[in-house]
């Protein structure tokens, strides 16, 4: 976008004075960043030669439906800029000083978003769900839970408006979003997040947590459409005994890529995170997982887990796991695990010699491999409306 493009767009928004300078800062970086590369160690396996953010057309405001039933206040972003301004301005990309072409893109260009903050001890038993209809259109979320609060948070992130047989290799459709979530002390976050997009969409989510004392937030994401999707997941414990829960599932088929990246940063002593992440890849689908666990020099007594783990139900499917831990501490326990691996014949022949064909069998294995994952969800209803589109996405393979 050029510059005169860029001053018009933000002089015809009613925004406050502060957001209106932020964008102009932010798209001085972003006019200055490069886009990634496969140079750069967290991009090694993924291609978006065909992804231009200085070409993206923004058409409009993003189209985002609320439901939700408690003392929560849930707001569009645009509504709570009039009401909420010091709590935004306060904490909007306060997580993200390090942001790349892709945050500073978010940061510079959002029209729209989720503001959802839950006051002090406020325990809401309804879930707020969230229906995201995410194209060309930045999106930017911030969620805050005050002292002693509890609140499960369910975001789905389509594109109805969308024909997936449309593509357009010269200008693809690029969904873009950033969310900031404020764990504050002893409160409690659910937070279900899916991504079921077209097959032309290219897909890219940041999301980062700050956990306080005595605080949990628990990760519940679902992988599932676009061409090519990014996941990006931070927590950052920064209170004792806070803790963090991350689970994960994706199902590629055909061509699609997925790319997740899950980093856990225990800065204090006496926190815990748990982190498993499987998914099931055929056709030619490829995907590659990066968790990360870093432990500082004074977060004694950490205890910390990650696994991921992906099976191939195709000869042409490949899939990267690279697990890796930083600790500075000496009185910690941190593990990790990681496979990649076909279906094993030998299963498969047992339940065909039960009178089951190949691929009911297929499905059974991977419904097993699944449900140590799936069984962690404490949402029944996200968790059978993940089984049936992992089911649909493999039995259309």
């Amino acid at each position: 976008m050029l510059v005169t493009d860029f001053l018009q767009m933000i002089k015809n928004r009613s925004e406050p004075s502060w957001l209106k300078q932020r964008r102009l800062d932010t798209f001085t970086k972003f006019s200055q960043l490069k886009m990634p590369d496969s140079k750069e160690e967290e991009w090694r396996y993924i291609d978006i030669s065909q992804v231009n953010l200085d070409n993206v057309k923004i058409d409009g405001y993003t189209d985002i439906s609320i439901d939700f039933g408690n003392d929560v206040i849930v707001l569009l972003m645009k509504e709570a800029l009039n009401k909420f301004s010091d709590m935004i301005n306060e904490h909007a990309f306060s997580l993200f000083t390090d942001a790349d072409k892709f945050v500073s893109f978010v940061s510079s260009f959002w029209n729209n978003g989720v503001f959802v903050y839950v006051p002090k001890n406020v325990q809401a038993e309804l879930p707020v769900t969230v229906k995201i209809n995410n194209t060309n259109n930045p999106v930017y979320s911030l969620v805050v839970l005050d002292e002693n609060s509890k609140l499960n948070f369910v975001e789905e992130n389509v594109a109805d408006k969308i024909n997936p047989i449309v593509s357009d290799k010269i200008n693809p459709i690029v969904s873009t979003s950033v969310t900031e979530i404020f764990v504050k002390e002893n409160s409690k976050l659910n937070f279900f997040c899916s991504q079921i997009l077209p097959e032309n969409l290219y897909s890219f989510y940041y999301k980062r947590a700050s956990v306080e004392r005595g605080a949990e937030i628990n990760w519940f994401l679902g992988s599932f459409g676009a061409k090519l999707s990014r996941w990006k997941v931070e927590t950052f414990l920064k209170g004792e005994n806070a803790k963090c829960q991350k689970y994960g599932i994706y199902a590629g088929n055909k061509n699609q890529h997925h790319d997740i990246i899950t980093k856990t940063f225990h800065l204090v002593p006496h926190t815990s995170n748990n982190i498993l992440v499987k998914g099931v890849l055929t056709g030619r689908a490829s995907s590659v997982y990066r968790g990360l666990i870093r432990i500082e020099k004074n977060a004694q007594q950490t205890l910390s887990y990650m696994g991921a783990h992906t099976l191939l139900l195709s000869n042409k499917a490949k899939s990267n796991n690279i697990p890796s831990l930083e600790i500075e501490a000496n009185d910690v326990r941190a593990t990790h695990g990681s496979s990649v691996g076909q279906l094993e014949e030998e299963k498969l022949f047992y339940l065909m010699s039960r009178g089951l064909d190949r691929k009911l069998a297929e499905n059974i294995i991977v419904e097993g491999f699944l449900e140590t994952v799936l069984n962690k969800f404490t949402s029944d209803e996200v968790r059978e409306k993940f089984r049936a589109i992992t089911n649909e996405r493999l039995l259309n393979a």
